[in-house]
């Protein structure tokens, strides 16, 4: 079936669905095996490597893009909600395969349009590059590889890329690329996890951990099925997440100790308080709901111990069974 007909980009593999409708079809796969000092070392440099692009590099271009977007006026709730804004919900199908196709180019094969140099290290490609990269990403199919007969060089606003989406037969959309980090051949998968979320895992089984990449994880510091539009409010005016990063970058471990559940807790019980008497019922409170709804999103949506992302990342949602 065709994806981008048959729901929106926003809601596909974006925040739109339930993580336990989202986890039926989804088997559990052993872990990894255990990790040596060299495997860490590699891990280390890839990782503070990845950290420095993704700072200078791909954040910049996603907050070009946001902010555009929000200039223009667009109607996508990751631009015109208080939840868009602030948590990127519903904005990770777009904002995640902008930084893939920048960790492409920055680390792979893909290249900008002809005559186009851009040296990207140090600064963001210019906005227009962007959301060429972006179309790239996005509007492949399978006999279009590089989205060229769409035109993804033309895509100019996420309005336009919805539009060529539309026309467009297929799953759509690039899900792996060999890239080398410091050294280290591997694979970048995109990671789609049914309606939920998207996010980037660079891997490179027995040389390095797995490392994630997720611009839009804030999301998940909180439950977003427990939030509404008084607590959506609350966490964006009085900067809750101020000491959290809009971007991820690192290991298992890294990722297993920032989305803990002493933390959800936290965070909701803050924003909860900061939202006053419209915060609406507090499920977070019961313990054994605290404990559900965290392994979902820990066990489960990211993988952490578990290993279930490798039964869905780089593939359509439709691939894997989560779509009709």
């Amino acid at each position: 079936t065709n994806g981008a007909m048959t729901m929106p980009w926003v809601e596909r593999g974006c925040g739109s669905g339930r993580l336990l409708v989202a986890l039926v079809a989804l088997t559990l796969v052993s872990s990894a095996p255990g990790e040596t000092a060299e495997v860490r070392r590699r891990t280390e440099g890839v990782v503070s490597d990845l950290r420095h692009y993704v700072s200078r590099v791909v954040e910049p271009a996603v907050q070009e893009v946001v902010a555009f977007e929000e200039a223009s006026s667009s109607s996508e709730s990751c631009f015109a909600t208080p939840q868009g804004r602030y948590l990127r919900s519903r904005c990770c199908v777009f904002l995640s395969n902008i930084a893939g196709s920048l960790l492409e180019v920055g680390y792979g094969s893909l290249n900008p349009p002809r005559g186009v140099h851009v040296e990207l290290h140090d600064r963001p490609p210019p906005l227009s590059l962007t959301y060429q990269l972006m179309g790239k990403w996005l509007l492949p199919t399978r006999d279009d590889p590089l989205a060229l007969g769409v035109g993804a060089e033309a895509v100019s606003n996420i309005s336009s890329l919805l539009a060529a989406a539309s026309k467009l037969s297929g799953p759509l959309g690039r899900y792996t690329a060999q890239i080398r980090v410091q050294g280290v051949q591997g694979t970048l998968f995109k990671c789609e996890f049914g309606t939920t979320h998207t996010f980037l895992v660079f891997t490179a089984p027995g040389v390095i951990e797995d490392v994630f990449i997720d611009v839009t994880y804030r999301q998940f510091l909180v439950v977003p099925e427990w939030m509404n539009d008084a607590t959506n409010s609350a966490i964006e005016s009085n900067n809750v997440l101020q000491d959290f990063s809009q971007w991820f970058v690192g290991t298992e471990a890294d990722l297993s100790a920032l989305m803990s559940l002493d933390r959800m807790k936290s965070v909701m019980h803050l924003t909860h308080s900061l939202a006053g008497s419209h915060a609406g019922p507090t499920p977070w409170a019961n313990p054994a709901e605290a404990a559900k709804m965290h392994m979902l999103r820990h066990d489960h949506l990211f993988g952490i111990g578990t290993g279930t992302r490798h039964t869905f990342c780089g593939k359509p949602t439709q691939a894997i069974g989560l779509l009709p």
